[in-house]
């Protein structure tokens, strides 16, 4: 076997190898790049339903149609979604019933 074939195949391992090495060198960072993002995702998705499930009784409570009847000379009578299962310690006689 001549010399010159036996440096051509040891270049063209060599440039095998360093294209091997190359292309290992893009595929680990971006596989660890793709990893990490699937696991934010992950934790976004997992927090966007943690907030849902925050949320979710106050969601409940407003679907169900409380009324609040109250004296016109009431005041500060609690209007929001509680309606009368608000704490009522803050309710006053503006003009006490005759």
């Amino acid at each position: 076997m001549p010399l010159h074939a036996l440096d051509d195949r040891r270049a063209r391992r060599r440039l095998k190898l360093g294209i091997g090495l190359f292309v290992l060198a893009l595929v680990v960072p971006s596989a660890l790049l793709v990893l990490k993002a699937y696991d934010q995702m992950k934790w976004e998705s997992f927090r966007a339903q943690q907030l849902v499930a925050e949320d979710l009784p106050i969601y409940w409570i407003n679907v169900v149609p409380y009324h609040t009847v109250y004296h016109q000379g009431l005041g500060n009578v609690p209007m929001s979604i509680w309606g009368a299962m608000a704490p009522l310690d803050q309710v006053y006689w503006d003009t006490p019933p005759e």
